[in-house]
C-alpha cells in the first residue's frame, strides 16, 4: 500500500504519484502556501524524518530528487531526510528541496540542495557562525543557526534563522525568484513544527 500526495483518477494511467511513501505517519507531513504582494501563489509539500529508500517522487525513478540521491551518495543512507516540493501556483513550475538533517547538523562542508533540473538549482548550506551581544563572531561546534541559500555560483541570496522566533532574509531578487526562496525559507522554519 503506497501513501501521499497524488493527483487523478487511481485507475487512469494519466495517475501520478507526486509524493508518496512506504511508511510515513500524518505528523510527518505539512502542507503550506504563501501568496506575495502581486497575488503570485506558491505552494509547499514537505515531509521530514524519512528514510530515501522508502521514498517516491512521480512515477519516474530518474527524477530530480532521486537522481541528486545517487550523485551525493545518499541513497537510503540517511534516516533524516527532509524534502519538499515547492509548487508556483500560476505556472506550476516544481521545484524540489532536499535536507538530510544529520549532515547537516554534524558535517561543516554540508550542502543540501533546491532543484529544478540538472542547470538550474540553488545550494542550502548550513549557517553555524554566530554574532554573540559582545559582537564577537563564533563557530558553533555542531548543529546550526540557520541556513543560508546561495545560487549555484555560491552566491548568497537569502537566509533564514532558526533561532528564538526565526528570521527570514531576502536579497534583491526578481519577484518569482522572491517568493520561491521564500517558501523554500518558510519550509526550513517550520520543519520544526513536524520534526
Amino acid at each position: 500500500m503506497t501513501i501521499g500526495l497524488t493527483q487523478g483518477i487511481l485507475t487512469d494511467e494519466m495517475y501520478k504519484k507526486i509524493i508518496t511513501t512506504d511508511h510515513i505517519s500524518k505528523k510527518q507531513t505539512l502542507y503550506f502556501s504563501l501568496t506575495d504582494s502581486a497575488n503570485n501563489r506558491a505552494g509547499a509539500y514537505c515531509i521530514s524524518q524519512f528514510n530515501a529508500k522508502d521514498f517516491n517522487i512521480g512515477n519516474n525513478p530518474n527524477s530530480v530528487l532521486n537522481l541528486l540521491l545517487d550523485v551525493s551518495g545518499k541513497s537510503g543512507q540517511s534516516s533524516s531526510l527532509y524534502y519538499v516540493l515547492l509548487v508556483n501556483v500560476g505556472t506550476q513550475e516544481r521545484w524540489e528541496l532536499l535536507l538530510d538533517n544529520q549532515a547537516s547538523q554534524l558535517s561543516q562542508g554540508y550542502e543540501g540542495y533546491l532543484v529544478k533540473s540538472k542547470d538550474e538549482y540553488y545550494i542550502v548550506k548550513p549557517v553555524n557562525r554566530i554574532k554573540t551581544k559582545k559582537g564577537k563572531v563564533g563557530t558553533m561546534p555542531f548543529g546550526s543557526a540557520g541556513y543560508q541559500i546561495t545560487n549555484k555560483e555560491g552566491k548568497p541570496l537569502a537566509a533564514v534563522s532558526l533561532m528564538d522566533k526565526g528570521v527570514v532574509y531576502l536579497t534583491d531578487l526578481n519577484q518569482e525568484e522572491k517568493l520561491l526562496l521564500a517558501t523554500a525559507l518558510a519550509a526550513l522554519l517550520l520543519q520544526e513544527v513536524i520534526g
